[in-house]
């Protein structure tokens, strides 16, 4: 579970500057608008056009301010979502793995054909392994749940087809969608 503390560490931190620089953005907000007004009671039409560009400075620093704190929403809607993927996927594997039949002889049996020097299993699918690939050394790997591992050429060649590379890719798939939707709509909602 590194990974989830070093996601939470670095999403902690880029908060923690969003906050910062918010926080500049608004004081230099308020301390513009306290400028243009006195600005604006004491000059006549001399002055407006320079009062104009001022505005649109202000504009500008409000929108990047508008711009951090859709960020800000999308880094918490982030680390909830994946706090929540992390907890459900345990569960899901779980399930998975109770529901279906003959896992390990359908991720065996997607490997590329070749002679393996080396294989690496689960214990429970020690035996199968051993028949399926009858010239390679049987492993058993405890962080393997259902699939196999399988190196040939003396280690160029390396295949792994288990759940958890396939949980994992199907993860990230998935939360990329999601956040790109989640900063889609946040971004739209903020903007307009």
């Amino acid at each position: 579970m590194g990974h989830i503390k070093l996601t939470e560490s670095l999403r902690e931190e880029e908060l923690k500057k969003i906050e910062e620089i918010k926080r500049a953005a608004e004081k230099t907000i308020q301390e513009k608008k306290e400028d243009f007004e006195k600005e604006l009671s004491r000059l006549e039409s001399t002055k407006a056009e320079e009062l104009e560009n001022e505005m649109k400075t202000l504009r500008k620093i409000n929108l990047s301010l508008e711009k951090l704190k859709a960020k800000e929403k999308i880094l918490k809607a982030e680390k909830a979502l994946e706090e929540r993927i992390f907890r459900l996927m345990p569960q899901a594997l779980e399930k998975f793995v109770k529901d279906s039949k003959d896992v390990f002889d359908k991720l065996a049996a997607e490997l590329p054909k070749t002679n393996y020097d080396d294989v690496y299993v689960n214990k429970k699918d020690a035996e199968k392994a051993a028949k399926l690939f009858s010239s390679a050394v049987i492993h058993q790997d405890s962080a393997i749940s259902e699939g196999i591992r399988a190196v040939a050429e003396n280690g160029l060649f390396e295949a792994e087809n288990t759940l958890e590379t396939r949980f994992q890719t199907a993860k990230d798939n998935i939360f990329r969608e999601v956040l790109k939707q989640i900063y889609e709509r946040v971004t739209k909602n903020t903007v307009s």
